[in-house]
């Protein structure tokens, strides 16, 4: 199995950098170092389908003595990382997609040392990486939640839970904290108002 160097590097407040100096146009990033490894290989893996479709040669490993020779290099971490099987399939697909947006995109991809095919896999993998990561996160904080209701021995109010699962939730701010979002305040207060009614029709019915 080829292995090929890539180039942990991080600037201040940003994410941690790839980069695959065997493969210009080759970049990823993560939010901390075992994410960027991931991230890593998924980068690679897109990148040599892309050019495997568009049959440009794929280039063999450099060392990494090769790669540290070049000083721009030295202040990176170095990782290997996997190349997928060569048995891998590239399936052509047929996409429609504006005009004006294709010429963005091929622009944008053109600019970073990417192909078409790279560039649109990269964004469809980093989209779904994204996604999990929000999936896990939310599954996360309902499974808190979930914790502190079997503790908790009140009655609860159905309409004034979901309230606090909204503001839990938002942006990940706490319960108590006032958000400035106009559209959130705006659905919170019209919560409260349906949370009030309710309240007030129990009380009648009592």
């Amino acid at each position: 199995m080829r292995q090929y160097i890539a180039l942990i590097h991080k600037d201040p407040g940003s994410d941690y950098g790839v980069s695959f100096p065997d493969l210009p146009g080759c970049v990823s990033a993560g939010v901390d170092l075992d994410d960027a490894r991931r991230m890593a290989e998924e980068a690679l893996a897109q990148h040599l389908a892309g050019m495997a479709e568009d049959e440009e040669p794929i280039p063999e490993p450099s060392s990494l003595e090769a790669v540290m020779a070049d000083r721009e290099n030295r202040d990176a971490v170095a990782i290997l990382v996997n190349a997928p099987p060569a048995t891998g399939k590239a399936v052509r697909v047929n996409m429609t997609i504006p005009e004006d947006e294709l010429q963005r995109i091929d622009k944008f991809a053109a600019a970073h040392g990417m192909t078409r095919s790279g560039f649109l896999l990269y964004a469809a993998k980093k989209a779904l990486r994204l996604a999990e990561i929000a999936e896990g996160r939310g599954s996360a904080v309902a499974k808190t939640r979930a914790n502190s209701v079997k503790s908790d021995a009140r009655e609860v109010n159905p309409l004034q839970e979901l309230s606090e699962m909204v503001e839990f939730s938002h942006f990940g701010l706490p319960a108590d904290r006032t958000l400035e979002d106009p559209e959130a305040d705006d659905l919170l207060e019209t919560m409260r108002e349906l949370e009030n009614k309710l309240r007030l029709r129990s009380g009648r019915s009592r």
